[in-house]
């Protein structure tokens, strides 16, 4: 269980760094990059 969501966080960032190169968002990606934030930062606690 814990590798498929670690699988599913690193291609959420690698989407999140396609999407940082884009000059130009939409809204829908700029939600998906603030709750990228929150999913990082709710890792980073669990896993410290």
């Amino acid at each position: 269980m814990n590798e498929s969501v670690e699988r599913l966080l690193v291609d959420a960032l690698k989407l999140g760094e396609e999407l940082l190169e884009k000059e130009v968002l939409t809204e829908r990606e700029k939600r998906f990059l603030e709750s990228l934030d929150k999913v990082i930062e709710q890792w980073e606690a669990v896993n410290m």
